[in-house]
């Protein structure tokens, strides 16, 4: 199953295809920006469930924050650098359960729809961010 999120949007959810977007509006700082506004809160998650995700935020080639419906951020810190992440904000995946695990991988698109770097999701940690951030 496969799914469409935008951040810094709604969820759209389609039968085909997940796609996020959204880039920062500063890259030369949001790495240090958005690292700095989050604080762990508890033990790190291995899954989401797809019908809580609201949206994503692509905060750098190596971080990808999911904003829940209930509120709450899961930051899923990459193993490795993903490159293009950020520069294009948006990437699919598939699953084919109702969760996304840290087992499974997200791949850039580009902003003609093309496909670029395949890389593998980290570990879902809950931060405390502040309101503003949602």
């Amino acid at each position: 199953m496969v799914r469409t999120l935008l951040a810094f949007g709604c969820a759209t959810v389609l039968a085909a295809c997940t796609v996020a977007d959204g880039a920062p509006a500063n890259p030369d700082f949001a790495d240090e920006a958005a690292l700095a506004a989050g604080q762990s809160v508890g033990p790190p998650k291995d899954c989401l469930t797809m019908r809580d995700i609201d949206r994503t935020k692509v905060v750098s080639d190596r971080v990808v924050d999911f904003m829940m419906k209930n509120h709450d951020v899961y930051r899923s810190t990459l193993a490795i650098s993903c490159a293009n992440l950020r520069a294009y904000g948006r990437f699919t995946y598939r699953t084919t359960v109702s969760r996304l695990c840290s087992s499974d991988v997200i791949t850039v698109v580009d902003t003609s729809g093309h496909i670029g770097t395949t890389c593998g999701l980290g570990p879902f940690q809950r931060i405390d961010v502040p309101r503003s951030y949602h």
